[in-house]
């Protein structure tokens, strides 16, 4: 016969897949059906262990969507969906690129050495979300 699973090895075992905030991990430990009270021990023993690290999970976070090539609006949105609040968003998104470096990182990662038609630059990143004035103002500088 199978042993139930306790909160705190649910919890490592979300863990083990990636960093998580603690409202992210609170969340999923109520979908599975454990109570309020096992989870928010779970999470204080996580925690004391060193195993939950909003900031950790949230700059990990920030990194996995940097990558993707998106704007601050979209990164900072992201974040928000993932629980990340208060002073940790506030010190990710200090820590974030400014919305031209991630335009010229995206570009460069997703074009490497070819030359795009400015159209191509153009729908690339305003599909990442940037702003129609730096869209704009990158296209000029590659057509010009």
């Amino acid at each position: 016969m199978a042993r139930a699973v306790t909160p705190f090895q649910a919890l490592v075992r979300l863990l083990s897949a990636r960093e998580r905030t603690a409202s992210d991990l609170r969340a999923r430990l109520a979908r599975k059906g454990f109570p309020p009270s096992a989870i928010e021990a779970s999470l204080e023993r996580a925690i004391a262990l060193g195993y939950v690290d909003d900031l950790r999970a949230a700059r990990a976070k920030a990194g996995r969507i940097i990558a993707r090539g998106l704007s601050r609006s979209l990164i900072e949105h992201k974040l928000r969906e993932a629980g990340v609040q208060g002073g940790v968003l506030s010190e990710v998104m200090g820590e974030t690129p400014d919305d031209l470096t991630l335009a010229q990182t995206a570009l460069a990662q997703r074009f490497k050495s070819r030359s795009p038609s400015p159209e191509r630059v153009a729908r690339f990143l305003a599909g990442r979300g940037f702003e129609v004035e730096l869209v704009e103002d990158l296209v000029r500088k590659l057509a010009g």
